[in-house]
C-alpha cells in the first residue's frame, strides 16, 4: 500500500514543480488607481431642473487648490456613475414634496425621468436609481467631454446621495479645472458641491471640506 501511494503522488509533485515553474514572472495587474466612493449632499435651498455634469461628478470626489480665491484643478481623469439616491419630507403637514431625476438620453436612449411625491411627514418621498441602459450617465466619462449626466429636482432639507466609481488622474498635464470659486487655497484639497456646474452652491456635501 505504501508503494501504491508513493507512485500516485510522484506525478502530483512534478505537476506542483511545473506550475512553480510557469510562474516566475510577476502576474497582470491593473495599473490605474481606481476607487468607489458613496457622496452625501443635503439641499440647502430648493433645487430645480438642476444639471449634474460628469465634470461636476469628479469635483465632488475631490479638487486641489491651484489660483487663490478662484480655481480648483481636479483629482480624478474618469467617472461612472453607479446610481442616485434622494429623499424629502414635506415642510410641514397638509404639504407635499416630489423629488425627481431625469437621466438624458443619447443617440440610442430617449430621456427617463424618474419621480416620487409624498403627502405625509411621517414618510419622506424617495428615489433610488441607475442610470438607465445607453443613456450618457451609463457610461464612463472623461474630464475632457463635461457631459451633462442628469437633472435634479428635490425641496429645501432634501438627502442626495451619489455613488459613482473613480479613475485617478495619471498624466502631467492638468486634466481640468473649475473657475468661479470664492475661497481657494493653493494646494488645499475642496469636496466640491454636486451642483457646481451652474455656481449654485446648494447642494452642499457632508462632513467633508467644501468651498464655493
Amino acid at each position: 500500500m505504501n508503494r501504491k501511494r508513493s507512485r500516485k503522488a510522484k506525478p502530483l509533485r512534478a505537476a506542483r514543480g511545473n506550475a512553480q515553474l510557469r510562474n516566475v514572472n510577476p502576474p497582470m495587474i491593473n495599473s490605474n488607481v481606481r476607487t468607489s466612493h458613496k457622496f452625501r449632499f443635503i439641499a440647502s435651498g430648493t433645487v430645480t431642473n438642476q444639471l449634474v455634469t460628469s465634470n461636476a461628478l469628479l469635483g465632488i470626489a475631490g479638487t486641489i487648490g491651484t489660483v487663490t480665491n478662484s480655481t480648483v484643478a481636479l483629482c480624478y481623469e474618469s467617472v461612472r456613475l453607479k446610481f442616485v439616491e434622494v429623499w424629502a419630507p414635506p415642510a410641514a403637514q397638509g404639504g407635499s414634496a416630489t423629488v425627481s431625476v431625469e437621466w438624458i438620453g443619447s443617440a440610442n436612449s430617449p430621456s427617463i425621468e424618474v419621480s416620487d411625491t409624498t403627502i405625509s411627514v411621517s414618510h419622506n418621498a424617495h428615489i433610488k436609481c441607475a442610470p438607465p441602459k445607453s443613456s450618457l450617465a451609463s457610461f464612463w466619462q472623461i474630464s475632457d467631454n463635461n457631459a451633462t449626466m442628469f437633472t435634479l429636482n428635490c425641496p429645501t432639507g432634501s438627502v442626495v446621495d451619489v455613488s459613482i466609481e473613480l479613475m485617478f488622474v495619471d498624466r502631467s498635464a492638468v486634466v481640468a479645472t473649475q473657475a468661479g470659486l470664492t475661497t481657494v487655497a493653493i494646494g488645499k484639497v475642496y469636496f466640491l458641491a454636486l451642483d457646481t456646474a451652474t455656481l449654485t452652491h446648494v447642494l452642499v456635501p457632508v462632513s467633508l471640506n467644501t468651498t464655493f
